[in-house]
């Protein structure tokens, strides 16, 4: 039975949510220890789908899988073959709605899986192409940075207007990523952030800081400086916090990740829940975090060396 496979890595934002808003840096990296896997064969009739909240026709697929859906039809379409006979099973390590970039990775994984499936090469162009139609429909606007991310499989350093800029990511160190078990909710953070900007001199300054840990935070890898990064992590959660899209639960955790060890620790995305991060030395270190943060809470964690 003929068979095809495709996968895509998840992303996290280092330093630099909610200020790059504001036209400062942000880092963003491929996140391997979370990923996206299709399995596409074939059936006789309607294209049929299984992920983790539907099984059935794609036809049928409710309005949360709209993107999807889209952009599957737009793939078959651009390979001028016929919407029939596949049967599409999506596997998920990453969460919806954490901040992870799982629309972007399941549209990646889904687009590579049926090139493959009709024996076909897809260009980074084509891909980059395609995974903004479900973009556009999940997010409305969005910036490019999950897409680009997803599909590049490399750290990206952006700044709202200008072109993304690769660079190598190549640190002596372990990324533990920690799920809250709470949505995130990125237009009330950003809403709230506006608010703080628009009456508050001292958002500004913040903002511009948050900026500056972005940047340092490249000179940090650049020069493999582990602790360094860490400590820009952390100070970059105390501004995040001030901003109030921190909360309870990810202050708990990263309360946690630094008591057990973490050379830094932060929310990462939109904030108000999703997930947090920490950085540690070591796996052992790392492993220990991670327990840790599981007993504190956690709904689930995932680590990635940082090593090249």
């Amino acid at each position: 039975m003929k068979r095809a496979h495709g996968t895509s890595f998840g992303k996290i934002i280092l330093l630099g949510e909610h200020s790059v808003v504001y036209y400062e840096p942000a880092i963003a990296i491929p996140f391997e220890g979370a990923k996206i896997d299709v399995i596409i064969t074939p059936t006789t009739g309607d294209i049929t789908i299984k992920c983790f909240n539907y099984t059935g026709c794609l036809n049928e697929a409710p309005v949360n899988l709209l993107g999807l859906k889209t952009v599957i039809e737009a793939t078959l379409k651009k390979l001028n073959v016929k919407q029939q006979d596949l049967a599409i099973d999506i596997v998920s390590s990453i969460p919806a709605e954490r901040g992870m970039g799982s629309s972007a990775a399941v549209s990646n994984a889904t687009i590579r899986a049926i090139y493959a499936y009709f024996d076909q090469e897809v260009s980074e162009e084509e891909l980059l192409e395609l995974v903004d139609i479900s973009e556009k429909i999940v997010h409305g606007n969005p910036s490019g940075l999950d897409a680009s991310i997803v599909v590049k499989n490399e750290t990206l350093y952006y700044t709202k207007g200008e072109p993304f800029e690769p660079f190598h990511l190549d640190l002596d160190a372990v990324l533990i990523v920690a799920d809250t078990g709470l949505k995130g909710n990125t237009k009330i953070a950003v809403e709230r952030v506006a608010k703080k900007y628009a009456d508050d001199d001292s958002t500004k300054t913040m903002i511009q800081e948050l900026g500056n840990f972005a940047k340092d935070g490249r000179g940090a890898i650049e020069a493999t400086d582990a602790h360094r990064l860490g400590t820009l992590m952390y100070q970059a959660q105390s501004h995040l916090k001030a901003l109030g899209v921190s909360n309870l639960t990810i202050d708990n955790l990263v309360d946690t990740a630094m008591s057990n060890g973490a050379l830094g620790a932060k929310l990462t995305g939109g904030g108000l829940g999703g997930c947090m991060i920490a950085l540690a030395n070591d796996q052992e270190s790392a492993d220990k975090i991670a327990s840790a943060l599981k007993s504190a809470g956690a709904m689930n964690t995932w680590t990635m060396h940082l090593k090249a």
